[in-house]
């Protein structure tokens, strides 16, 4: 069942009756894209930017099995397609196009679905990846963590990432290693 009677939210938005749709199918009336902010009580306190056609067709049946064949534009639209996508399993930030655009209402990304969330960020650098680039602090490679990275190549973006104990594991671990000097050599 989707429906929106005036929420703060959205003050200029239409109201829309609740509707109990079964089986639904949603067709494009045209290629018109609007973006606009949507949130969800399934991502509480989150808002994003979220692309949707701007005219649709819906049909379906109600819960009588009454037919139902609507074409709605605007914010109608954005509602039928927001609440049928939680019948596909998708959830709106799934289709942000700009992270960038997911963090209004509580300043994080934290719950971005499309990201993992990592509690130790000191272990960020032992995750499976193709280059790494420790670009913050002297030291980030040690001993103790350079048997952990997989990385296949290591550019060292900061002044001497990584100890001398840490780089000689590397060393025989084999990864591409891009020295500072020549990755910092313009700056």
């Amino acid at each position: 069942m989707s429906g929106v009677q005036y929420n703060e939210r959205y003050p200029e938005a239409e109201s829309v009756a609740e509707t109990v749709l079964i089986n639904p199918v949603i067709t494009a009336m045209g290629s018109a894209i609007e973006e606009d902010w949507e949130g969800c009580l399934s991502v509480p306190g989150m808002r994003g930017l979220v692309p949707r056609f701007a005219h649709i067709r819906y049909q379906g049946q109600d819960e009588y099995g009454s037919l139902i064949d609507r074409t709605v534009s605007g914010f109608h639209a954005r509602v039928v397609q927001h609440e049928c996508d939680h019948l596909d399993g998708i959830l709106y930030p799934m289709r942000i196009e700009d992270l960038k655009q997911f963090q209004i209402e509580n300043k994080t990304i934290r719950n971005y679905p499309k990201a993992k969330f990592i509690k130790h960020s000191n272990t960020l650098m032992e995750y499976e990846c193709d280059i790494l680039v420790p670009a913050a602090l002297e030291n980030q490679i040690t001993k103790e963590n350079a048997p952990r990275i997989k990385a296949k190549i290591i550019g060292e973006g900061a002044n001497g990432p990584m100890t001398p104990e840490g780089e000689k594991i590397l060393v025989t671990k084999g990864p591409l290693i891009v020295a500072d000097l020549y990755l910092n050599a313009v700056g």
